[in-house]
Formats: structure tokens, sequence, C-alpha cells
């Protein structure tokens, strides 16, 4: 019962009831004052009476109200007790169903813990299977894969996996899994040999292929072998045998078929030096071809020694021209050809080998090359030998009138200038070059020449050695390695000139009639000059006028055969030479003639010029 009345609701409504009965009234009264007249008892009375009855209408009015109010209070009571009730019972029934549940809350909180553990665990195992263990597609791919099967970029990336999940398997023995490691380094080992042997076969087949320099997955498939050292030998030698294939196949074509709407180079047998200018060439442009080729076949290895196994590949494919270039060369190489034919294919035999050189070091292509080399000499030196004895074997005819060259000179000389040109141009000029050409070309020139102006006279002789000499010394002297032999020439030039000089001296104090004069002079005998025959002051005006006819003139008084020299040079030396011998003398005669003791009056009518003068008059 306490409860009711201190339910909130029925706490409001009694405030409301109390405040009513309780209001203050006076100023209501205070209102209705005004309305009564009198202030009588009867008044007051019947005012009460009115105000009581009204009150009490007043007053059925507000009970009646409030039953309603009641009886909405009570329904409302009604209803929150059945709610208290209902609610009371949910609360029952909550925690025996609370209870009931707790075991099952516990196990799905631990289900749920084991389940974070399982999924954490199974994302290990992932992680393991896939550090460790190829795809199931990665596998079935490398079951599937045979030789006839166009190898993929993903091979090589299953091949990769495959290489990492075994270093994954030494780091984990590393890290004490022992067992499970060798475990699956067994597995993966399996996996491995098989995509090794499966990509063996394939590079082997892929190697011998015509197209296999254009195939991109090749050179990743060498790259697997590094480790493989016979593998990769057989690899390389699997590929070296096919390229030797395809390049001597290539060679036949060009020689027999040409290439590019080119001729064959066979249609230009019977030109020597060019059909085999056009061989060398093609050999030399095929190797850059093939070590490009094994560039790019190397290009994903990394072995120290790449360099060197390049090389020897390079070596190996070339060897398999050899004996067809060997054989097409020696065709050529006959002593039927003309000596400048031979040397030009020896200088461009030498020419190639060096350019060559610097590709391969060595080889059984050099080795061709050493032994064409050897070969071309041999028979270019057959043939110089007979052309030299057969231009000498009569011995240099007898020079022309002129004391030129002769034929057989010119010819010879001729012939060495186009050697040393040909040497010249491909810049093979050596010290065996030089050995040649003095031993079996100059030599023997130089003998025969000898041998023909033994038959002329002494002046002759010299013009004619000199003229010989300077043609050959103009060849030469366009040749730098052939200076010293050109001293040498030099030497017997200075041998002629003084010899010529020698008779142009004589030949000016015959003609001058000096002979007398020089033979006093050089006897200084004692007294004076004037008294003595041929010395006289007549005998002296006589010589003198003669010797201004001389100075006047000199090319009077000159050999005929000094005319003849070619050299310009020569000539003017040997003149200037003489000159100075008539000019020595002279000098003595003038002293002598000045000198008081010699008793010749008036000297300076004697001898009016000066020896000054006279060097002045002879340049």
């Amino acid at each position: 019962m306490e409860s009711v009345y201190s339910n909130p609701l029925r706490q409001k409504i009694n405030k409301i009831f109390d405040s009513h009965l309780l209001t203050d009234n006076s100023e209501a009264l205070n209102n209705i004052s005004g309305l009564c007249s009198s202030n009588s008892s009867y008044t007051r009375r019947v005012l009460l009476n009115e105000v009581e009855k009204k009150d009490v209408l007043l007053n059925k009015a507000v009970l009646v109200e409030y039953n309603k109010v009641n009886e909405k209070l009570h329904l409302l009571l009604n209803s929150l007790t059945t709610l208290d009730v209902a609610v009371k019972d949910m609360s029952t029934r909550l925690i025996d169903t609370k209870t009931k549940t707790h075991h099952l809350i516990t196990q799905t909180t631990k289900l749920k813990d084991e389940r974070k553990k399982t999924e954490k665990k199974l994302m290990w195992v992932d992680t393991f299977v896939n550090n460790f263990q190829i795809s199931q597609e990665q596998n079935e791919y490398l079951y599937n894969v045979s030789i006839k099967t166009p190898l993929t970029i993903d091979f090589f990336n299953t091949l990769s996996q495959i290489e990492k999940l075994y270093n994954n398997c030494k780091t984990l023995v590393k890290c004490w899994y022992q067992t499970s490691a060798f475990d699956i380094m067994e597995i993966i080992g399996l996996q491995q040999e098989m995509a090794i042997e499966k990509l063996y076969h394939w590079t082997i087949g892929a190697c011998v292929s015509v197209d296999s320099p254009n195939n991109a997955l090749v050179p990743k498939a060498l790259s697997k072998f590094q480790n493989r050292q016979v593998l990769f030998s057989n690899i390389i030698d699997e590929y070296c045998s096919a390229r030797k294939a395809i390049t001597v196949q290539s060679f036949i074509d060009v020689l027999t078929k040409g290439n590019d709407n080119s001729k064959p180079i066979e249609f230009y047998a019977n030109d020597a030096k060019r059909y085999i200018g056009d061989i060398l060439t093609w050999v030399y442009q095929i190797i850059p071809i093939e070590k490009e080729n094994l560039n790019t076949l190397f290009k994903h290895c990394n072995m120290q020694d790449k360099m060197q196994q390049i090389t020897d590949a390079l070596t190996s494919i070339m060897e398999a021209i050899c004996p067809l270039l060997k054989v097409r060369a020696e065709l050529i190489l006959k002593p039927d050809k003309d000596p400048l034919v031979l040397w030009s294919i020896n200088n461009l035999l030498i020419y190639y080998k060096e350019v060559i050189q610097s590709l391969l070091l060595k080889g059984h292509l050099i080795d061709t090359f050493e032994e064409l080399l050897k070969k071309s000499e041999e028979v270019f030196l057959i043939t110089l030998d007979k052309k030299i004895q057969k231009e000498l074997s009569h011995g240099v005819k007898a020079p022309p009138m002129d004391l030129n060259p002769s034929v057989v000179v010119t010819d010879l000389v001729s012939f060495l200038r186009d050697l040393l040109g040909v040497m010249n141009i491909s810049n093979n000029i050596n010290n065996n070059n030089r050995k040649i050409i003095i031993t079996h070309i100059l030599d023997p020139l130089l003998k025969a020449v000898n041998e023909t102006a033994c038959h002329l006279s002494s002046t002759d002789m010299s013009v004619y050695m000199l003229n010989c000499i300077y043609h050959i010394q103009c060849t030469l002297s366009l040749y730098t390695v052939m200076d010293d032999y050109n001293e040498r020439l030099q030497a017997q030039s200075e041998a002629q000139i003084d010899t010529l000089t020698s008779e142009q001296a004589s030949y000016l104090v015959a003609n001058l009639n000096l002979g007398p004069i020089y033979t006093i002079l050089q006897e200084k005998i004692s007294g004076p000059l004037s008294t003595i025959p041929g010395m006289d002051t007549s005998t002296l005006k006589t010589f003198l006028n003669k010797f201004d006819m001389f100075l006047v003139s000199p090319d009077v008084y000159i050999l005929p055969q000094l005319n003849l020299l070619l050299s310009h040079s020569h000539k003017s030396y040997v003149k200037k030479r003489a000159f100075e011998v008539i000019l020595a003398i002279y000098t003595q005669l003038y002293q002598a003639v000045q000198d008081p003791n010699n008793g010749y009056l008036d000297p300076l009518m004697i001898v009016r010029r000066t020896p000054e003068e006279v060097i002045s008059l002879l340049k």
C-alpha cells in the first residue's frame, strides 16, 4: 500500500487537490462584495448558501473528473503491475538462459581463439609452401614440357623459382631445421634435375636450328648451365658445329651463287688479285657477325672467363672454312702468275692476317694464314727470280748514246716502284720485304749495271752509273724503309762524282794549258819565276787571255758527257768542284805574280782579276 501512495503520479494529483482547497478566497470575496448592496445577515446567509451550492457543484464536478482519473490510474497501475510481472519473468528466464549458455559462450570464445591461431598457422604454412614448393600449375607445366613443346618464358620463371627454393632450403638448414630442409631439398632437386634435363635437350635442338642467333630464349637457357660445365661445353660444341655447317654453306654460296644481287666470287677467278681479295673480305666480314652472335648467346652469362669462352667458340667456328680457303688460295698461288699479282696477294694476306688476328689471337685460321703467307712468298720469290733472271740473262744491254739508263734498267725500276707502291698501300713494308727487294732486285740490277759500265770509258762509265743510281734513288726516296740502302747508293754516287770531277778538272787543265804552269808552281823552284820558260810574261798573258774566255763562257770547257747527267745537282756539283781546282791553281799563280821576288814587272797588267773576282764570275 505504501508503494501506491509513493507513486509519483498520485503525489502530483494530491498536490493539485491540496492547492485548490487552501486557495485564498479573499480576492474573490472582495469582487463579490460589490454585488451586494447591504451587508445584512440575510444577505450573507443567502450569499453563503449560494456560494456553498456552487462550491458543492464544483466539487462534484471535480470529483467526477477525479474519479475518471482514478480509474485511469488504476488501469495504469494494473498495466504496470502486469509489466512488472512480465519483466520479472523475463529476468528470471534470462538468468536461467545465461546460466545455461555460459558454457557455450566459453567454448565459442575458445574456438575463436583457436581459429585465430589456426589462421596464423595456415598463413605460416602458405608462406612456407610458397618459399619451399612450386605451385601445382608450375609442376604440371614442367612435366608436360618436351623437346617439341615451344618453350616459353614461364619455364625459366619456374626454373628460377626452383633455384630460389633450393637456396631457401640452405637457409633452413642453417636455422637447425635439417630434417625438413633435406626432405624438401630432395624433392626440389628431383624437380630441378628434370627441368634441367628437358631444358638441355631443348637447348641442343634450338642451337642446331639455323635461326638460333635470333631466338631470345637460347641465351637464357645457356645461362642456366653455367655451373654445369659438362652440359655447358656440350651445348657450346653443338652450337659451334651447327654454325660451322652454316658458315661453310654460306662460303660455298658466296663463291658459287653470290649474294645481295652480286656476282659469285668464282666469276672473278681469272682476276687473281680480286678473287683472293673478295674471299678474304668475306672471311673478315663473317667474323664480327659470328662474334656478335656469340656475344648475344653469352649475354646472360656472368662467368669470369666469358670473353675467353667466346673467343674459343669463335675460333672453333672459323676453323670450318680453313680447308676451303686454303684450297681456293693455293689454286691461285701458282708460279705462272705475274710477280706483281703474287706480291699484291701476299700483302693482302699479311693485311687480313693482322686485322683478323686482332679478333682471333690464335687458332687454325691464323695457322692457315701463316701457311698461305709462306706459300705465297715462296711462289712470289720463284716468279721474281725468274723475271729478274730473264731480264738480266744476257746482261744489261749497252746504254744509249745519251747514257741514260737502259730499257732493262728502267723496266726493272718501274717494276720495283710498282712493288713498293703495293707495299705502301697495304702498309706492309717491313725488314723482310726490304731484304727481298735488296737481295732479289737491287743487288742483281746494280751488279748488271756495273758489268755493263765496265766496258765504257771512265767518263762515260761515271755518267752512266750516276744516271742509273739516280734513277733508282728517285724511286727509293719515296719510302723511308729504304733509307739505309739509299745511303749505300749515295756512297756509290759520290765515288762516281769524284771520278767525274777528276776527269772534268783534268779536261779544264788540259784545255786551258794549265798543266805546265801547275807543275812549275808545285816544284817551288828557287829564283825568279819570270825567268823560267813557260812562266814568262808573254806566256802568262797568252794563258790569261784564254782564261778570260773561259770565265766568259765556262760551259764551253765542260765535258760533253757532263751534259748527259740526269741530275742537275750532280752536274752542278761536278762543275763546282772542278772549278774549285782551277781556282786553286789560279790563286797560286796570282800570288806568285804578285810576289816581287819572282821579278814580274807591272803584275797588275799581267793578272788583272783577283781570285775573288774569278769566284764571283764562276758562280
